[in-house]
C-alpha cells in the first residue's frame, strides 16, 4: 500500500529546486494534475520513491510562464507539452517544445480543454432548440 503525504504548497520559482532535490533522493517523476481555476491554473507535481509519494501544489496566472522539469525528468516533457495543448500553460526551457501541437485537433486551438467544452456547451444549445 503506498502512502501519500500531505500536499505542500511551493511558489513557481521553488518547482525547478523542488524536482532536483526529488531527483536528488532518489523520487521518480509520477504526473502533474493541473486545474483550471477561473483566473489561474493550480498545478500539482507528483513524485514517488517506495510507494512514498509526495506532492506539491503551485498556481500561476494563465499568461504567466511556468519552469520545465523535463530537463531533470524526461518524462515531464509529454504531460507538460499536454497542459499547454489542452490549458493553454506555457513552460519555459522544454527540453522538447512541440509549441501547442502534441494533441493537434483540426479547427481547434489551444487551450482544447476550453475549447472543447465550448463547443459541447453550443451542441447542447442547439439541440435543446431544435426539440423545443
Amino acid at each position: 500500500m503506498f502512502k501519500l503525504d500531505k500536499v505542500t504548497e511551493i511558489t513557481p520559482s521553488e518547482i525547478v529546486p523542488t524536482a532536483k532535490e526529488m531527483e536528488k533522493q532518489g523520487y521518480r517523476f509520477i504526473i502533474i494534475t493541473c486545474n483550471n481555476l477561473d483566473d489561474k491554473v493550480e498545478l500539482i507535481y507528483n513524485y514517488d520513491k517506495d510507494l512514498e509519494v509526495k506532492s506539491y501544489r503551485t498556481s500561476i496566472a494563465k499568461d504567466e510562464k511556468i519552469p520545465s522539469i523535463s530537463s531533470l525528468f524526461i518524462s515531464a516533457l509529454l504531460i507538460e507539452n499536454e497542459i499547454q495543448d489542452l490549458f493553454g500553460v506555457t513552460f519555459s526551457d522544454l527540453v522538447l517544445d512541440y509549441h501547442q501541437k502534441l494533441m493537434t485537433i483540426e479547427d481547434i486551438s489551444a487551450p482544447q480543454a476550453v475549447s472543447n467544452m465550448n463547443i459541447q456547451l453550443a451542441e447542447k444549445k442547439a439541440a435543446k432548440k431544435v426539440s423545443e
